[in-house]
């Protein structure tokens, strides 16, 4: 599984002015800094970490799991991963993401309700006569794990059989 580390300084000794005078964090590496060496927690420099799960997007008919950070394009993140979206159609003349020649189709197979961004209106509009799990890979932001399939408009013949296998294995989140 993977992590995005997000880093926040928090002002102290390296800071001036304005920023110095934002409220320090006490935090337990500052306060053994403190008692251990003698050290002033005021003149520490601290240095927040968080981690956030990576999401993994399954692309069932590639038959590969690629890890994204929480916000990132899902069209963006097939092209850059070298994941062929687009069909004939697509290939020949896309729009380059803005959602209006509606060539990156993908079926959502898995993943929980809020895996991708909601519908945008030009969504809804050029998608309102197709499957209610498709969508337009240009207009998703990945916010967690979940299973794709890229050109759903033309299936592979086994699909019932690489959907069954792709939501039998674990999808880390």
């Amino acid at each position: 599984m993977g992590r995005a580390a997000t880093t926040v300084d928090i002002p102290g000794i390296f800071k001036t002015g304005f920023e110095a005078q934002k409220i320090q964090l006490k935090c337990s590496i500052c306060q053994l800094f403190s008692h251990v060496w003698g050290i002033e927690q005021s003149k520490l420099f601290c240095r927040v970490v968080t981690f956030e799960t990576m999401p993994t997007i399954r692309f069932v008919r590639e038959g590969r799991d690629v890890q994204c950070k929480p916000g990132e394009n899902l069209r963006q993140i097939a092209l850059k991963e070298g994941i062929q979206l687009y069909g004939l159609k697509g290939t020949l003349g896309n729009c380059g993401g803005c959602g209006q020649c509606i060539t990156c189709f993908v079926s959502v197979e898995g993943g929980n309700e809020r895996a991708l961004s909601p519908m945008t209106e030009v969504e809804k509009l050029k998608l309102k006569n197709r499957p209610s799990n498709w969508r337009l890979a240009c207009q998703c932001v990945v916010q967690s794990s979940l299973i794709v399939l890229t050109k759903p408009q033309s299936p592979p013949a086994n699909t019932k059989e690489l959907i069954k296998d792709a939501l039998s294995k674990d999808l880390s989140r």
